[in-house]
């Protein structure tokens, strides 16, 4: 549970789910940029990770600045002059943070959005951000993963989900949850779902299943994707 994906050349489950997020950002963008229905446009990756893995394979930052550059550099994208475009990226995990910093700074950046780093703990990096995400001038997105699991609380997606302009996008491992379910590392975040309901259900379908057992509250805007 504690290993440290980022140590090793990502898996292929793990490549999916950067392509999966790819095609989403691909998409989510033009929805806010087009035109001027918000002054700001904001990324958040709370738990961005070094930015590559150890084999330069590009993870969810170097993907947004990626994916933005390319529909910014295309004169037949529409682009509303308006919208300011701002990311935000942390990890607390201080070598993480520095290995991130140097991947953006070899990055071709676009000057027309800004990119912020930080190295703070999510529950006070998340205090410290929220007002900017609740805005009402603002469309967010905010990008929650698996090494955050443990902060993630029913709090903070209660908040998020508040929130009038605000996507989350949520990776959960399904295989963790049916490899360790039933024991206190799952049970301490997913209340109620047993070791026999798991046993009981295809592996290709227990992300519809974490979904649609989760509070609805939760559920509204929460996007598992099976692993």
């Amino acid at each position: 549970m504690s290993k440290d994906f980022h140590a090793e050349p990502f898996d292929e489950e793990t490549k999916l789910k950067l392509e999966i997020f790819r095609g989403y950002i691909r998409e989510w963008l033009p929805v806010f940029l087009a035109k001027p229905t918000f002054k700001i446009v904001a990324l958040y990756d709370f738990f961005a990770g070094p930015g590559k893995d150890v084999q330069g394979e590009k993870g969810s930052p170097l993907i947004i600045i990626e994916e933005l550059n390319k529909y910014l550099n295309d004169p037949s994208k529409p682009q509303s002059p308006d919208v300011k475009i701002k990311l935000f990226f942390n990890d607390e995990d201080t070598h993480k943070y520095m290995e991130l910093k140097k991947a953006i700074e070899n990055e071709n950046v676009s000057k027309i959005f800004s990119i912020e780093i930080d190295n703070k703990d999510f529950t006070a990096i998340f205090k410290e951000k929220f007002s900017s995400i609740a805005s009402i001038d603002t469309a967010a997105l905010v990008i929650l993963d698996q090494c955050g699991i443990k902060h993630i609380t029913q709090n903070i997606f209660t908040k998020l989900t508040s929130c009038s302009a605000t996507d989350i996008l949520f990776f959960i491992s399904s295989s963790t949850i049916r490899r360790f379910s039933g024991e206190d590392c799952i049970d301490q975040y997913f209340p109620g779902v047993s070791r026999k309901q798991i046993e009981a259900i295809d592996p290709g379908h227990i992300h519809r299943f974490i979904c649609t057992s989760h509070p609805k509250t939760l559920r509204s805007k929460m996007t598992i994707q099976p692993s």
